[in-house]
């Protein structure tokens, strides 16, 4: 959840500033501060949630398939 809370002030910070056709350099790097400090947060509590989650003998299938599902959630959601 902080993690698409993060992505939907993100959206709403460039839908405003995206209004004129180039936005401020500050509004970057505020977008790029809060996603990548939401990301830096979420992506060990995503592991160890998994972790938890599955049998110790599944452990490493279990983490390759989470991190290739978040990637591609990553790269086909904007599409």
């Amino acid at each position: 959840t902080g993690y698409l809370a993060t992505s939907s002030v993100a959206a709403a910070l460039a839908l405003l500033t995206g209004i004129d056709d180039t936005p401020p350099m500050w509004a970057i790097y505020v977008l790029a501060l809060l996603l990548g400090t939401t990301f830096s947060l979420m992506a060990p509590s995503a592991g160890a949630l998994v972790v938890n989650a599955v049998s110790v003998g599944d452990i490493a299938s279990a983490i390759s398939i989470q991190a290739a599902v978040q990637n591609m959630t990553r790269i086909a959601g904007p599409i």
